[in-house]
């Protein structure tokens, strides 16, 4: 008798509710490969954390090959290191933007970042005197898709905003 219950429960949990997959749960976010992003400060051991990550998941194709698919995710924390000098003060040059970079970015600490939330992020950016602080350089194929995607995001972070502030003010 009882079994008969919990069975009839389970079919009426299964007709009621419904189990959403993890990929079911998020938005996917597009990546922006080989997007520079250049520190235009003076400090020389700035770095910078900003909430999400991009994940990488490895798998074997059916010919045996190994392939990353990569996807930018809001989960995580990643941190970037603008430092120009290591611990005993030696210059790190594979941080510096080449001679061959415009006159405003040659020679400045700069990340490769393809998170388009971090991305939008330092775009956004201001130091203490409301200057910029960074200049953000997205390869050419990527840069309208970039601008867009900014465009959209100011456009939801300004929704937000104004619903918090009507929120408020009710």
């Amino acid at each position: 008798m009882a079994t008969a219950k919990v069975a009839e429960e389970a079919i009426n949990f299964e007709e009621e509710y419904r189990q959403l997959e993890p990929q079911a749960e998020r938005h996917e976010l597009p990546l922006f490969p080989g997007t520079r992003v250049v520190y235009l400060g003076g400090n020389r051991k700035k770095s910078v954390a900003i909430p999400g990550s991009v994940a990488i998941e490895r798998a074997q194709d059916d010919d045996g090959k190994w392939q990353d698919t990569r996807a930018a995710i809001e989960a995580g924390i990643t941190s970037y290191d603008f430092a120009t000098h290591d611990t005993r003060g030696r210059l790190i040059h594979g941080r510096l933007m080449p001679d061959q970079a415009p006159p405003s970015v040659r020679g400045r600490p700069f990340h490769v970042v393809e998170h388009p939330l971090h991305l939008s992020w330092f775009l956004r950016a201001k130091n203490a005197n409301k200057e910029t602080e960074f200049r953000v350089l997205p390869r050419r194929e990527h840069a309208s898709a970039l601008e867009a995607f900014v465009r959209r995001e100011n456009e939801r972070r300004r929704r937000r905003d104004q619903n918090l502030v009507n929120t408020m003010t009710a």
